[in-house]
């Protein structure tokens, strides 16, 4: 008998010892901050002083003027702030609106954002003032950001090495690669190939983390959003209960038979979108 319960006891603790070091590995993969594909001698070629940023304030960071683009004006109102009121670290103590299964978890799940860039300093301002948002809105050490930079020609290396100095200064896990050798595009007739082998290269840190290290992976394409975006996303998602959720692409088409009726705008890749019967 105390043999047995000798043996449980050892095997209570083994398995104790096992959860923390499991935990302890994906806090790591969590937290861990990697910059790839800046050498020093690159760092040089960047348009601004990479050693006097680390001495700026964040506000000044957002405000850079690598970071100087048009950007649409789209704070959260006070119609976006209750919406996604049950998103947010916060809630969890308020009196609830929505009756999920996810409701003592949502303030808990780490999300893996993932994205692919390609000449894209237009667009990386917006999209970089929108992260920040989301994340000091949810908690930034409950994000990684990873992140695949390749062939650029513009200022979107230098300005996703500002975005390091933003997310090191929020705490947020980053992995960042960019790979000026390789060239944008594929091989024709091969775009879906293409895309999917870039993709896998922004989440390639999620296959090399412990499992169980993230709930979530949203994937960002290089378009101009506002955070109510980002938000939305995740509140079809955890408050709705999709399954997968996707943002709507509209697009500006010179097209004469639809500018006469009034249609500028046209939504954009229907051959991939589905409604809830997945048709």
């Amino acid at each position: 008998m105390i043999a047995g319960i000798a043996v449980f006891g050892l095997w209570m603790i083994i398995g104790t010892l096992g959860a923390i070091r499991a935990r302890s590995g994906q806090q790591r993969a969590r937290a861990k901050q990697e910059l790839v594909g800046f050498s020093e001698a690159r760092l040089k070629e960047l348009p601004f002083d990479l050693y006097s940023i680390r001495t700026y304030q964040l506000a000044d960071i957002l405000s850079h003027p690598l970071f100087d683009h048009p950007s649409p004006s789209c704070r959260l109102n006070s119609y976006h702030q209750d919406r996604y009121a049950p998103l947010t670290p916060s809630y969890s103590s308020r009196t609830r609106k929505f009756g999920t299964p996810h409701d003592q978890k949502r303030n808990q799940l780490n999300y893996y954002i993932a994205i692919n860039l390609y000449d894209s300093a237009d667009v990386l301002p917006t999209l970089v003032r929108a992260l920040y948002r989301l994340l000091t809105s949810l908690g930034p050490r409950r994000f990684h950001v990873s992140i695949y930079e390749n062939g650029s020609q513009d200022s979107t290396p230098a300005q996703l090495v500002l975005l390091t100095e933003i997310l090191g200064r929020l705490g947020t896990g980053y992995s960042i690669m960019s790979d000026p050798q390789r060239k944008a595009g594929w091989t024709q007739g091969s775009r879906i190939d293409g895309l999917a082998n870039l993709r896998n290269l922004a989440l390639q840190h999620l296959y090399n983390s412990p499992r169980g290290t993230f709930d979530r992976v949203v994937f960002l394409n290089d378009v101009h959003l506002c955070e109510a975006d980002l938000f939305e996303l995740l509140l079809q998602h955890e408050v709705q209960e999709a399954d997968m959720s996707c943002g709507m692409d509209f697009k500006y088409l010179k097209i004469k038979e639809f500018e006469a009726q009034g249609y500028p705008l046209l939504f954009y890749d229907v051959w991939v979108a589905r409604d809830m019967q997945g048709l």
